[in-house]
């Protein structure tokens, strides 16, 4: 009976002390943020909202049409707070909108001008992330991947699960591809948005398109990224209108989807692009790929 009664208090004390030694995982997680302005001092842009809308101020000269202020372009909603965190494994600051209906969307500083990794510059908004519903704040946390250590934004929803906010990585930057008297320029910025530029020789810029990428599938093993675009507007300029012209931006609903493998070539890496489906080429011909780098 004493043994009984002794290995009773053992069990007792046992489920106390793990009761008591390990917090619940709501209580290791930092408590998510958001605000109705962004400024840290590190960064070359703040922003705050203003009914709605989310106003961009550069708190140093940057290029921007128009001054210094600008408001964030294609946001669908109402946006009712924000957030500013980093990505990946360079200080690359995100700004996080949170609208009304608990949706998120994504502007990247690299795609303001803040970084010269890009030669244009925009202010439209990723436009809904997938995955991300009911949110109700963000917060700032070490992603590790293998021996890979970096800066990462989470979304916490209302039941407290928390979920990564992913940018676009791979493949990322301004790559080109000539095919005859034509320069194919593609931007792919890491909110998710890029930019298609045809020009001829000399910079006598032809039309662009301008849009928003999803990735369909990811083969990092393989570097092979596939990803559905979605175009916003379409310009024209005077070396497709005529000489004199003005340049002419419609909107536009073109989409569909291509292929990116990256891979090593006469001592260069580049990536071979491969138009899956959609009217637009890319500079690619019958079927064939496209050399981008």
């Amino acid at each position: 009976m004493k043994t009984t009664h002794y290995l009773l208090i053992l069990l007792i004390t046992i489920a106390a002390g793990w009761t008591t030694s390990a917090p619940d995982a709501w209580a290791q997680t930092p408590r998510p943020k958001i605000s109705t302005s962004v400024d840290r001092p590190r960064d070359s842009v703040r922003a705050e909202l203003q009914n709605g809308r989310v106003r961009l101020i550069a708190k140093k000269d940057l290029g921007w049409p128009g001054g210094r202020t600008h408001f964030v372009e294609g946001i669908e909603g109402r946006c009712v707070g924000l957030f500013v965190g980093n990505i990946g494994l360079d200080t690359d600051p995100f700004l996080c909108m949170l609208m009304e209906d608990g949706g998120v969307e994504i502007i990247s500083h690299a795609s303001l001008g803040v970084w010269s990794d890009f030669s244009y510059r925009h202010f439209t908004s990723s436009g809904r992330l997938p995955g991300l519903k009911h949110i109700v704040g963000f917060y700032e946390d070490t992603v590790v991947d293998g021996p890979v250590c970096s800066c990462g934004i989470f979304a916490t929803d209302r039941d407290g699960h928390q979920h990564e906010v992913k940018s676009c990585s791979r493949p990322v930057g301004q790559i080109s591809h000539q095919a005859g008297d034509r320069q194919h320029l593609l931007l792919i910025y890491p909110d998710w948005t890029m930019k298609y530029i045809v020009s001829q020789p000399r910079g006598n810029c032809l039309y662009e398109y301008f849009g928003r990428l999803r990735s369909i599938k990811r083969d990092s093993k393989n570097n092979t990224f596939d990803f559905r675009y979605d175009m916003l507007t379409r310009t024209a300029y005077p070396g497709e209108l005529g000489a004199g012209a003005s340049p002419k931006t419609s909107p536009c609903t073109e989409s569909g989807s291509f292929r990116m493998v990256e891979n090593e070539k006469e001592g260069e890496w580049g990536y071979d692009m491969t138009v899956l489906s959609g009217t637009i080429d890319f500079g690619t011909k019958q079927a064939a790929s496209a050399r981008y780098k």
